[in-house]
């Protein structure tokens, strides 16, 4: 329902690229492919501001808090997330992938006619005191770049606690009880990850939203959580949901949203 001139506002918020691009930005790369506003004729014509915004699988998140910000400041009427993932080592290490699934996702956001839907409050919180649990880094092997990484093997335990932590203060801040949520949206890292996040917060597993995907869908988890929300019709107009993303540092972000 909508074209592309539309947008006026563009973020990218994948991590994992081909040949580790840096420059340009990928936002920028995917306007010109797309040709979105490319015929500006005069300064008085309407321009597309687009960016990257980079910070692992919280990122997407990030980018939302910031996109609804602007819409709500007038400073962008129509925005369009997206990201995307590739296994750098494919090709030149395949015994080391990181594991995550390659896709590609992107979201449209705009301001509610009602006022009543869309995202609520958004928390992101931080803990160093893990930021050594995973870490990322490049490596000449046999005169090519690989990616190596270093994952502690309590990561995704010290995950589940830190999402605890995370979604109590966003409940506090909300004025809500975890009883009036409707459905939850958490990181699609695994089933076995969402089995044991239900467990740690003592919340039915039927109310997680588990897309059953083969690989972490790393940045893409909110867009597949998403998706599959509206297609299985898991939520009517009225209810709420709880949007939660993880990733290394440790930090998490957590969103209310209102179906």
């Amino acid at each position: 329902t909508y074209d592309r001139n539309a947008i006026d506002l563009l973020i990218y918020a994948g991590v994992y690229r081909d040949e580790f691009i840096c420059e340009p930005a990928i936002a920028a790369m995917v306007v010109g492919t797309l040709h979105m506003r490319d015929t500006i004729q005069s300064p008085r014509d309407k321009k597309l501001f687009s960016f990257d915004l980079l910070n692992g699988p919280v990122g997407f998140l990030n980018a939302c808090y910031v996109a609804t910000g602007m819409i709500a400041a007038h400073k962008a009427t129509t925005a369009m997330i997206v990201a995307s993932e590739v296994e750098n080592n494919r090709d030149i290490l395949p015994t080391e992938l990181l594991g995550i699934e390659e896709t590609g996702s992107a979201v449209i956001l705009d301001a509610s006619p009602d006022g009543r839907t869309g995202f609520g409050n958004f928390v992101f919180k931080y803990f160093p005191e893990y930021s050594d649990t995973f870490t990322s880094y490049t490596q000449f092997y046999q005169g090519k770049t690989c990616l190596r990484s270093e994952k502690d093997p309590r990561l995704e335990t010290l995950y589940q606690r830190c999402i605890r932590d995370t979604v109590h203060e966003l409940l506090r801040t909300e004025q809500l009880d975890m009883a009036q949520v409707k459905v939850i949206l958490p990181p699609q890292i695994s089933t076995s990850f969402i089995d044991e996040l239900s467990r740690m917060m003592e919340i039915d597993r039927h109310s997680f939203i588990d897309v059953g995907a083969s690989h972490d869908l790393y940045t893409s988890s909110l867009p597949y959580a998403l998706q599959a929300v509206s297609e299985q019709g898991i939520a009517t107009t009225g209810d709420i949901g709880l949007i939660i993303a993880v990733g290394p540092g440790i930090q998490v972000g957590c969103a209310s949203y209102y179906f």
